[in-house]
């Protein structure tokens, strides 16, 4: 079976931070992004998501800030899997 790659993005107000989903085959992680770095040193934390559903398509994931946007987190299929405080970059 091949898989579809998904990637979904979501850039804070401020035009900074970005929280990113990236599924490539059987494997997917969440990722937060500084994109006031430099190119190739933007990913500041990464996720490893375990379990992904292999008929998994872009209608069915969301990455989201939160209403006063220190909070960035990723959600399958309406259910929350993962997220970061940005204040502290933890996941």
């Amino acid at each position: 079976m091949r898989f579809k790659g998904i990637f979904i993005s979501n850039v804070r107000c401020g035009g900074d931070l970005a929280g990113i989903f990236e599924q490539e085959g059987s494997s997917a992680y969440f990722y937060l992004y500084d994109l006031t770095r430099e190119e190739g040193r933007k990913a500041v934390r990464q996720l490893r998501i375990g379990y992904v559903p292999s008929d998994l398509q872009e209608k069915d994931v969301d990455v989201e800030w939160d209403d006063d946007q220190t909070t960035v987190a990723l959600f399958i299929r309406k259910k929350l899997r993962a997220a970061f405080d940005v204040r502290s970059a933890i996941g």
